[in-house]
């Protein structure tokens, strides 16, 4: 066969391979759209974090247009400063503590600040020199809260219980910097994440709130971990910091879904109400976006 008969063959045969290129990289492309909307202005501080959903509309979050405020939002209406932490405060983490308050870690100055949403007013809950910082809260049914306390310089970490009389106990101590942590519905696990060595922990709460049977429920091998949420059918919900995603696994451990988001560092979440979505406050945006789940 003469070389001049290959041309027609090897222009159809690099033809053929340049379609199956686009097609596999606009696969690509589709798989990595995000799977969430913006829903407000980049009116927050790099230090937004948080948050916490009032209801199905207003969102709360940390570090409106300055530090150490709390700004609630309503998605895609605008919002405002609810409150400022006192002194030289900044919030991290913002979770209910019954119906009519909430609770705000206050890493600067190791302090749990609880505020009362109707009457407006604010007071010191806890106060633990020893901690690194108060970092993420999660509040146990019978009323002790949990808080991950993450020394960044040192990549370290420990694990705090504090009661509602502000008493608080050291309940693991050279951990990796703990970041994430979150309670079943039930309250009978509690999972915690070390952000920079990517581990997820998972223990079983004792009646007096102390813990045991601790076990790696999950590692990966990129990206941070920040935020973690349980939602109703008690699959945990964790944001990957550096990975601009939202992973889910099911209560054992199994990895069910990954949600894109518009920003590459999500550092918490929450539900709505009615738990339709996620809000999902990202760092180097300054904005929140919400993930709308089928159901």
């Amino acid at each position: 066969m003469q070389k001049d008969s290959l041309l027609p063959q090897w222009i159809a045969y690099t033809t053929k391979v340049a379609i199956i290129s686009l097609l596999i990289s606009l696969v690509n492309s589709c798989s990595s759209q995000p799977d969430s909307k913006v829903i407000s202005k980049k009116v927050f501080t790099e230090g937004i974090e948080g948050p916490y959903a009032l209801d199905n509309k207003n969102v709360l979050a940390v570090n409106y247009q300055k530090q150490g405020t709390i700004g609630c939002i309503t998605p895609n209406e605008g919002g405002g400063i609810l409150f400022e932490l006192p002194g030289n405060g900044i919030g991290n983490s913002i979770q209910p503590l019954g119906d009519s308050a909430i609770i705000i870690a206050d890493y600067v100055n190791h302090k749990i600040w609880m505020y009362h949403l109707a009457e407006a007013w604010t007071k010191v809950l806890a106060e633990e020199p020893k901690m690194n910082q108060p970092n993420d809260l999660t509040v146990h049914p019978s009323g002790w809260i949990y808080a991950s306390d993450p020394n960044w310089a040192d990549s370290t970490g420990q694990l705090w219980l504090v009661q509602l009389d502000g008493s608080t106990q050291l309940l693991e101590e050279n951990m990796g910097t703990t970041n994430g942590i979150t309670l079943s519905l039930s309250g009978d696990r509690l999972y915690v994440n070390e952000s920079l060595q990517r581990n997820i922990w998972k223990y079983t709460v004792n009646k007096d709130g102390t813990l045991s049977n601790k076990r790696l429920f999950a590692q990966f091998e990129t990206a941070g971990l920040d935020g973690m949420k349980v939602g109703k059918n008690e699959e945990l919900i964790v944001t990957r910091y550096d990975a601009g995603e939202i992973v889910v696994f099911s209560s054992e451990g199994e990895l069910m879904k990954t949600y894109h988001l518009h920003g590459q560092r999500p550092t918490n979440l929450c539900f709505n109400e009615d738990s339709s979505s996620i809000f999902v406050t990202v760092q180097e945006k300054q904005w929140m976006e919400e993930i709308v789940l089928q159901h």
